[in-house]
């Protein structure tokens, strides 16, 4: 009924809502990046996830945009 139909277009929104958020913290993330010029990869993932951090976006969002923003560093732990 209509809640069904409610319910199913909220959660379509939230979820277009969380990939928009994903794009604007990729975006920021990678002009800081251009920023820490030729920082060691550890700190760079420092400061972008406490940047990041700092503009609200939940511990999912960083993972996903370092994940996508950074190259690997197997040397970096979490």
């Amino acid at each position: 009924g209509l809640d069904e139909e409610l319910t199913r277009r909220l959660v379509d929104e939230t979820a277009s809502a969380g990939h928009l958020n994903e794009r604007e913290a990729a975006d920021l993330a990678r002009r800081k990046l251009k920023s820490l010029g030729a920082q060691p990869p550890h700190r760079q993932r420092s400061r972008i996830a406490s940047l990041l951090h700092r503009r609200g976006y939940d511990a999912d969002t960083v993972q996903t945009v370092l994940e996508t923003v950074l190259p690997d560093d197997d040397s970096y732990q979490d």
